[in-house]
């Protein structure tokens, strides 16, 4: 790695791709390492994230800032690679982006399980591993909770395990298909399913404009199923959000 220094922003463009990264060794400015800030590749569909990079921060492969302001940047990559240098990964880091997740045999702190990213010690599920022809995915036993972004436009039916405790913030936002939630009680995030305020001010301008056409949308693409009286039920309720009701465990 080299002399610590301060750290600085290093930046490179090249062959179609954007690279951004953070770091405090003195020869950091030759290749990406320490901190990954942005990976946006616009040429190939693999993105190999270069060992000696130990973090990577949310939403890296797709919102770069411009002046002050976060812009979604398009990108043709469909699976990214995670060396063994990387040691922390931030909620929503692998926001916005469909994309299979593979990690080295050697890394010590992330394994993807069942098609899903996932700490060592399987506290948190990070991402979902998107894969074709993939149409459920059981998330493995033992996660406590579901990351920012974790399902976000995914076109999966999850199944939970009792062990989770708390789903995360646009965890499930524009997921489309089936959500199994089997325990009573969990802490469900206002905008797990994103912002459901303005979703909803959306459909009724929407309905304003398309009356005579008797315009119809689901608030969201998931049907939840839940055990009655479950928080998750009591939340499928107030939001209205569609629910079927399954015995409990």
């Amino acid at each position: 790695m080299g002399v610590l220094m301060e750290e600085r922003i290093y930046e490179l463009k090249e062959n179609g791709n954007y690279i951004k990264w953070r770091t405090d060794a003195i020869d950091g400015n030759k290749n990406p390492c320490g901190t990954l800030i942005n990976y946006i590749s616009k040429t190939s569909k693999t993105i190999v994230i270069p060992q000696g990079v130990t973090k990577i921060e949310p939403y890296c492969f797709s919102l770069v800032e411009k002046e002050g302001e976060f812009e979604y940047e398009p990108s043709l990559v469909d699976e990214i690679f995670i060396p063994q240098s990387v040691v922390e990964i931030e909620d929503g880091a692998f926001g916005c982006v469909d994309v299979k997740i593979k990690v080295d045999d050697k890394n010590k702190h992330f394994c993807v399980r069942s098609n899903v990213l996932l700490d060592k010690d399987n506290s948190r599920a990070i991402a979902y591993s998107d894969v074709k022809n993939c149409f459920r995915c059981i998330v493995p036993d033992g996660v406590r909770k579901i990351c920012s972004e974790c399902f976000s436009g995914a076109f999966v039916d999850v199944e939970l395990p009792e062990s989770v405790n708390e789903i995360c913030q646009d965890a499930f936002s524009e997921h489309m298909g089936t959500l199994l939630i089997p325990q009573s009680e969990i802490k469900i995030h206002s905008k797990t399913f994103g912002d459901l305020k303005k979703k909803k001010k959306e459909i009724k301008q929407r309905q304003r404009r398309q009356l005579a056409l008797n315009f119809y949308a689901p608030l969201i693409g998931t049907t939840i199923k839940t055990p009655k009286n479950s928080t998750a039920h009591k939340f499928a309720k107030k939001n209205k959000i569609q629910c079927v009701l399954v015995s409990g465990k």
